[in-house]
């Protein structure tokens, strides 16, 4: 009788490969129903977050790289098309989505609001 598979997790912490190991911040996944907003089970769509609060950690590759295995780790384990969302203002995930091959697939205009500011929210689609 073999195991059944674990699901894959929803959740990765990303560490610095050095004596200490420091941890600088996580990948998540989630699903997306058919109008882009957040879903509790599984639609075929599956979108993927990432954060770094350490300034001192940002600008090194970091994100990129465990974007980059977070992906392969989600497509090796089942995951079709990978989403994004964010908001428009947001420069540092626009920038990584760009670099890594996501391409906008969705905008709510105006709903976002960050600092008494008002954005879009934008779906992005991997593309490459």
């Amino acid at each position: 009788m073999s195991l059944p598979k674990p699901e894959p997790r929803e959740v990765l912490q990303i560490c610095v490969n050095n004596a200490e190991r420091t941890h600088i911040g996580w990948v998540n996944s989630y699903f997306l129903d058919e109008e882009f907003h957040y879903s509790e089970i599984f639609t075929g769509k599956t979108a993927i977050g990432i954060s770094i609060p350490p300034l001192s950690a940002r600008r090194k590759g970091y994100a990129a790289e465990a974007w980059l295995l977070f992906i392969d780790y989600l497509r090796a384990n089942g995951a079709g098309d990978i989403y994004t969302q964010t908001w428009s203002g947001n420069e540092r995930l626009l920038g990584l989505a760009k670099k890594t091959g996501f391409t906008e697939c969705n905008r709510y205009k105006g709903i976002r609001e960050v600092r008494g500011e008002t954005y879009d929210a934008l779906t992005l689609i991997l593309t490459k």
